[in-house]
């Protein structure tokens, strides 16, 4: 599959399933809890397609204090046994925006805050892995990563739905922090 090259602008926007037109060594974003849990949304068809990255979420945050998570990421590099749920290797960006989940997920402004400062890690880690901040015209592509580095970067309209936090708001972020992501709209 080829992917479109974006616009100049940070996000290039389309519609389908994440999980199966995001490409090989794609970096998947999501947001989530410093609790450990991935139940709901895309969080949980995440657990339910990469178990064992859910594992080392979990142990992750079992293993931290959780204060000292929020506004990080915890970047999961592919694990070989899962490629065979997506048919692609690729790795999960757990951005820690959220202390807990429902009524006790905290205020839109914390979130907001927290997304920032993770974004800024995820982008830090990706650059410390030889991943290239490419102009437009290099930008995507299945070539784009390698063993062990990181390629394009996907993902769906986070903190939106769970968090409650309008869209907006984390895609203004987005672009502020300078990440090309492609944006998937769930059908």
């Amino acid at each position: 599959m080829t992917t479109p090259p974006p616009p100049s602008a940070v996000i290039l926007k389309l519609s389908g399933d994440l999980y199966n037109i995001a490409t090989e060594n794609a970096v998947l974003v999501h947001s989530c809890n410093t609790r450990g849990d991935w139940d709901v949304g895309t969080s949980r068809r995440l657990r339910e397609l990469f178990p064992i990255a859910y594992s080392r979420y979990r142990t992750h945050c079992q293993t931290h204090p959780r204060a000292s998570l929020l506004g990080k990421t915890l970047l999961i590099p592919p694990q070989e046994n899962e490629k065979w749920t997506t048919g692609k290797k690729q790795w999960i960006a757990c951005l820690f925006t959220s202390h807990d989940y429902g009524k006790r997920k905290g205020e839109s402004d914390g979130i907001v805050e927290a997304t920032k400062g993770a974004l800024q890690d995820l982008k830090a880690q990706l650059k410390e892995l030889g991943w290239q901040e490419d102009g437009d015209e290099d930008y995507g592509g299945e070539e784009r990563g390698g063993e062990g580095v990181p390629g394009e970067i996907w993902a769906c309209k986070f903190n939106s739905k769970n968090f409650g936090v309008e869209w907006e708001r984390s895609l203004a972020v987005m672009e502020e922090v300078g990440l090309k992501m492609f944006l998937v709209n769930d059908k």
